[in-house]
């Protein structure tokens, strides 16, 4: 079974991105580039799974975890919407390193058929 790592990094930006933001919604989603109502949306969805203080995770995530502030900063100074941005640069990586599309798809986290439309997004194949 693989972790999905796609939805972890997506939950954990939107909480390093609260953290930031002292926990203003307003700013943390403005800094997302998304909208308030959907960061809303995303975290019920999190606490309703139980969720609420960022999910568990495997030992050795704590290193992305570490790197998630920097990586809002960069994608603020590259004027990029973070969660795309983290997105591209996880799909590049297991591209490179997954050896099937199934396997592929569910680190993502996402279905087969949307992991190949997220692939042609970004023209990787």
């Amino acid at each position: 079974v693989y972790p999905p790592l796609g939805s972890w990094l997506e939950q954990d930006i939107i909480h390093a991105s609260l953290q930031l933001h002292d926990n203003v919604n307003t700013r943390a989603a403005e800094a997302l580039r998304i909208p308030e109502s959907t960061l809303r949306r995303k975290l019920s969805r999190y606490q309703a799974s139980g969720e609420t203080t960022g999910p568990r995770r495997n030992q050795g995530w704590d290193g992305v975890q570490a790197l998630l502030p920097q990586l809002l900063v960069s994608a603020q100074q590259l004027s990029l919407a973070p969660l795309e941005y983290a997105q591209s640069l996880l799909l590049r990586q297991i591209d490179d390193q997954a050896t099937t599309q199934g396997s592929a798809a569910a680190l993502a986290g996402v279905s087969p058929p949307t992991y190949r439309k997220l692939l042609e997004q970004l023209k990787i194949h």
